[in-house]
């Protein structure tokens, strides 16, 4: 949640969009758009971890040096260090 001075900031931009709706209304709406920030932000992440399991699945039947490259290309693709 931002600091109480952004929540009025906000607050008052929801207004303008919301016109008609009460500030009990606008805090329900902003409270629901930061939980639906924060399942599309866990969804996304859920997202990249399935796509590096389907392929480290691939990979266990790779010998080392193939593992290597495999290596280099995840760091690579997933921008990991």
């Amino acid at each position: 949640m931002p600091q109480d001075g952004h929540l009025k900031g906000h607050l008052i931009q929801l207004e303008k969009k919301y016109g008609g709706l009460g500030v009990i209304e606008l805090r329900k709406l902003w409270q629901l758009e930061e939980e639906y920030y924060q399942l599309k932000k866990l969804v996304a992440d859920l997202s990249l971890d399935k796509q590096m399991l389907t392929r480290r699945a691939e990979i266990k039947a790779l010998r080392p040096v193939q593992l290597r490259g495999l290596a280099q290309s995840l760091i690579e693709d997933y921008s990991m260090s």
